[in-house]
């Protein structure tokens, strides 16, 4: 969760290129402690990619079970 730390929290609802969000991110990277504050903080856990994925899309790809769990 450090990186949120260094990020302005108007930044934390930026749309990245091909369509991700910090959340999006946070679900690859599975970290969940960002997971769990971008979620907190208001972020859809339902907001979708240019390839229509969502971030619980991404945490299942990647086998990201504890984030699945924070995103249910």
């Amino acid at each position: 969760m450090m990186f949120l730390a260094t990020l302005p929290r108007e930044l934390w609802t930026e749309v990245l290129p091909g369509g991700l969000t910090l959340i999006h991110l946070a679900c690859l990277g599975d970290n969940v402690a960002a997971a769990a504050t971008l979620l907190a903080s208001g972020l859809a856990a339902n907001s979708r990619d240019d390839f229509g994925r969502s971030p619980a899309h991404w945490a299942a790809q990647y086998g990201q079970a504890l984030v699945l769990e924070v995103l249910c």
